[in-house]
C-alpha cells in the first residue's frame, strides 16, 4: 500500500509510536506483575514478552513493516498498523489494546 512509500520522517514517527506503545504495555504489564507472583515481564531490544501460566504473549516491532508482531497463546499470531491513533488488528480491526484487556486484563 502507500505505506511502503512513505518518507523517513514517517518511518521515526513509527520507531517513536511503537516504542511509546511497547512502553506503555510494559508499565501495565509490570503492575500485573506486581499484584500477581506468577507473571514475568521484559521488554529487551524493542521485544516485549509477558509469561502468565496460561501461557507466553511476545509483542515486537516490524520496523520493515512499520508492524506491531503479536504472538498470542490465546489468538495465535497478530499484526497491527498504527491507524489514525490506534495499533489496529490488519485483519479484523480491533485494536491491540482491547486485545489485551480481554486476554490480560491490561487497562491500556
Amino acid at each position: 500500500g502507500a505505506t511502503r512509500a512513505a518518507s523517513s520522517a514517517a518511518g521515526d514517527d513509527y520507531v517513536a509510536l511503537a516504542d511509546e506503545c511497547l512502553d506503555a504495555i510494559l508499565e501495565k504489564a509490570d503492575e500485573l506483575s506486581d499484584d500477581r507472583d506468577d507473571v514475568e515481564v521484559e521488554l529487551a531490544s524493542g521485544v516485549l514478552t509477558l509469561k502468565t501460566p496460561e501461557g507466553t504473549w511476545v509483542l515486537n516491532k516490524q520496523v520493515p513493516n512499520r508492524q506491531l508482531w503479536l504472538s498470542s497463546p490465546v489468538s495465535g499470531p497478530c499484526r497491527y498498523e498504527h491507524v489514525d491513533g490506534t495499533w489496529t488488528h490488519t485483519r479484523d480491526g480491533s485494536s491491540l489494546a482491547e486485545l489485551l484487556e480481554r486476554e490480560l486484563g491490561l487497562i491500556m
